[in-house]
């Protein structure tokens, strides 16, 4: 009965993840090819996410601050879009019943084809990491802390070790902080430089999965419940 909790609780924390990083990526291509008509920059400026905030404001966690990180990952991940172009290619069955979901009524699904895609044959910021796989398993909280990131070979290093280590937020936030990228750059022995980080890593857990605040946001739950469980 513990093994069938366990397995449930899990898969309902990643149904959570890829419906809040879907959503945000989703608002992000329309800041960027609606508000902004497809230049990286909007013409009035950090105002428009200000605006965009304030009409928003009944729906939690639009802040400006928010706004400019789901446009920043739309712009790093445009290639998100091809989860909505070749449908028949997704092998995780909850992400595709997803998809399927959002296509059915979602106004601008043609614009997403053509737009996101076009972006993403223009763009550097590519990553070698199967975008199935990176909306999966990684949270949007782990992908906030990645987008960060300039340089699309660190992005992917990060992406695939953030994955094979299961890393927690924060094991993500240190390794970035410690320079995991350039001291394996740097190794004689780049495996075994890996499999001590991941030994003494600090894994993602149902626990600290949900205290993220973008989690608590999306679904709508009060601060003083995030409180009460730090």
């Amino acid at each position: 009965m513990e093994h069938t909790h366990v397995f449930l609780q899990k898969n309902a924390l990643t149904a959570v993840n890829i419906n809040l990083s879907l959503r945000n990526w989703l608002i992000g291509f329309y800041i960027v090819e609606f508000e902004q008509k497809g230049s990286d920059r909007a013409v009035y400026g950090e105002r428009l996410l200000e605006k965009m905030s304030l009409n928003l404001k009944h729906i939690k966690g639009m802040s400006p601050r928010n706004l400019l990180s789901f446009r920043l990952f739309y712009n790093t991940y445009p290639h998100v879009s091809v989860l909505f172009t070749q449908k028949s290619e997704i092998q995780s069955q909850q992400l595709k019943y997803l998809i399927n979901g959002i296509s059915s009524f979602i106004e601008s699904k043609n614009q997403i084809s053509q737009s996101a895609t076009a972006k993403f044959q223009t763009s550097e910021k590519q990553t070698n990491t199967p975008i199935e796989l990176l909306i999966t398993s990684l949270s949007f909280t782990h992908l906030v802390e990645i987008i960060k990131l300039a340089e699309p070979l660190k992005r992917t290093f990060y992406e695939i070790e953030a994955i094979k280590g299961t890393w927690s937020v924060k094991e993500l936030q240190r390794q970035i902080d410690t320079l995991l990228y350039e001291h394996t750059g740097l190794s004689k022995n780049k495996a075994e430089l890996i499999n001590l980080t991941n030994k003494n890593a600090e894994t993602q857990t149902i626990e600290n999965a949900i205290r993220s605040p973008y989690f608590f946001e999306f679904l709508g739950l009060k601060d003083t419940i995030l409180n009460s469980h730090s």
